[in-house]
Formats: structure tokens, C-alpha cells, sequence
């Protein structure tokens, strides 16, 4: 009997000791409530501590990175760049008082070759706006008018001059993006280490007054669509 209560006991621990802890509600982004501090270092230099950050409104950003093994998102380059065009080159953060924080699940080395291979990757994009086979393919007509809908923009590119005027988080160890249930390794028939594309506007209180997480690579909401939502929820 006493052989049966040690083995009982001993199997409790064993069972409690590989238990995995449980995530609370609250390390998610919960609209109206303040989004739990997290530290990352940053691409650039330096590190990246959210309750440091205070006086600006902040837009975190999660890029998918990869699509599929060693294949960059294509749709991730365009966003990338309509953020720089809109909230850089059109000073739209300044107007709403606002930081934006990209922040990718990989470490600096996998980082600085996401922003080498851009403008290489967002060629895909243009190249995909203007398919020379419309009239036959049926695939590629939807395709075209999709692209030229959701990606009008061109970008002017160079390899080795990716714009950084953002600053880029390495969430090398997927901290962040797993406790915020963002981060897969399987994802719409791919099997890499990505992100599923979300941004999340902060107040300048911390408080999540804004969330958009994609169900789909092609589900982003477009430039337009996210200061629409600055000024409604945005106070000065």
C-alpha cells in the first residue's frame, strides 16, 4: 500500500512539473487594456522596452517574414514599403504624434537579409500586376486585378537601400509573437517560422485601442483603412 501511495505521488509531480504554464488572458492585446511590457533589442542599436516608450502613440507591426522556406513574403515588402511612404515620406506619424515599431520573430542576421532581398522580393509583387497571360488564365486575371486593387502603389528600390526609418525589433526567441498567439510554424499550407500579419495601435497611455489580425497572407488592412481607424480612435 505504501508502494502504491509513493508511486501516486511521485506521478503527481512528475504530472504537474510538465505541466506547460498556462498563458493569462491579459499577456494578449485586449482591446481597452494596456498591452503587458515587453523588452526586445532593436535591429538598429539599442533595445526596445514598451513602458519606456511614453508621449506617442505606437503602432506595432508583424510582418509574416518568410512564406515559405527560404522564400521571403512578397505582400510583407509592399506593406513594408506603403508604411515608409505613408507614415515617413508623407509624415503621416507626425501628424498623429505616432511611432511605428516593426518586429519580426528572427534574429538580426535573418533581419538584415529580409531587408537586403526586398527589393527583389517586392519586384514579385510589380511583376505580378502586369501578367502577360490574362486573356488565357483565368488564375492569373484574378490575380492581376487583385494586385492592382489591394497593391497600387510602385516603389522605387534598390538593393542594399531599403529605407529604415522605422525601428525593427528581433524577436529572435518568439517571446512576444507566442504569447500573443501570433507566431506559427504552420500556417495556410507552409511550414516555416512566420508571423500571422497583425498590427496593434497603442495610445499613448499603452492602452490597445486597436487590433488586426490577419486570417489569410492576402488579409491586411491597407494604409487607408489604418488612418481611418487613427482618427476615430487617436486622441490628441
Amino acid at each position: 500500500m505504501k508502494i502504491n501511495k509513493c508511486y501516486f505521488v511521485l506521478l503527481l509531480i512528475f504530472c504537474v512539473i510538465n505541466i506547460p504554464a498556462q498563458k493569462k488572458p491579459l499577456d494578449l492585446a485586449v482591446i481597452g487594456e494596456p498591452l503587458k511590457d515587453f523588452a526586445l533589442p532593436i535591429y538598429q542599436g539599442g533595445d526596445f522596452k514598451l513602458s519606456e516608450e511614453t508621449g506617442k502613440n505606437i503602432l506595432l507591426v508583424f510582418p509574416r517574414g518568410f512564406y515559405d522556406k527560404d522564400i521571403w513574403c512578397d505582400i510583407c515588402a509592399y506593406e513594408y514599403l506603403d508604411l515608409v511612404d505613408e507614415f515617413y515620406n508623407k509624415k503621416l506619424a507626425d501628424k498623429y504624434n505616432l511611432e511605428v515599431v516593426i518586429i519580426l520573430p528572427y534574429d538580426t542576421s535573418t533581419i538584415r537579409q529580409w531587408l537586403l532581398d526586398m527589393p527583389e522580393v517586392y519586384k514579385s509583387i510589380e511583376d505580378g500586376k502586369h501578367l502577360a497571360d490574362t486573356l488565357t488564365n483565368q488564375r492569373s486575371m484574378t490575380w492581376v486585378h487583385f494586385a492592382n486593387k489591394h497593391y497600387p502603389k510602385t516603389f522605387t528600390i534598390k538593393t542594399g537601400e531599403t529605407p529604415q526609418p522605422f525601428k525593427i525589433l528581433s524577436d529572435a526567441k518568439h517571446e512576444l509573437s507566442e504569447r500573443l498567439e501570433i507566431f506559427k510554424t504552420e500556417w495556410w499550407g507552409t511550414t516555416v517560422d512566420q508571423n500571422m500579419p497583425t498590427f496593434i495601435l497603442l495610445d499613448k497611455s499603452g492602452t490597445v485601442v486597436f487590433k488586426y489580425i490577419s486570417q489569410h497572407t492576402i488579409d491586411r488592412p491597407t494604409m487607408g483603412y489604418l488612418t481611418i481607424m487613427m482618427d476615430a480612435l487617436i486622441r490628441e
